[in-house]
């Protein structure tokens, strides 16, 4: 079960890591050999993670680039059910 609105992975990155350490995104983006612009884009949930991404933050802020991964479907997933939950859709039914 998805928690309540789960944050975008950007913030987390701001919250978690910036803030708490006082660093700036071109800090940041600099030590994960990224410009500046496109790590502020996913900072602000702008964009999505990617997969590249995640291994890169893994690199440098820690957490497991899975864990970084499961944050952005979840945030998608939610955001996906509240623009529309498809409640007409029905199940098929599978025989075994």
């Amino acid at each position: 079960m998805l928690m309540h609105n789960p944050p975008h992975p950007g913030e987390v990155i701001q919250g978690l890591f910036i803030e708490l350490n006082e660093w700036t995104l071109n800090d940041v983006a600099k030590a994960l050999d990224v410009s500046p612009g496109n790590f502020s884009r996913l900072v602000n949930g702008k964009i999505a993670l990617s997969s590249d991404m995640a291994v890169r933050l893994s690199r440098v802020l820690g957490l497991e680039p899975l864990t970084w991964m499961r944050m952005q479907v979840d945030h998608d997933v939610w955001n996906a059910q509240q623009a529309n939950d498809h409640a007409e859709l029905k199940r098929l039914v599978v025989e075994v």
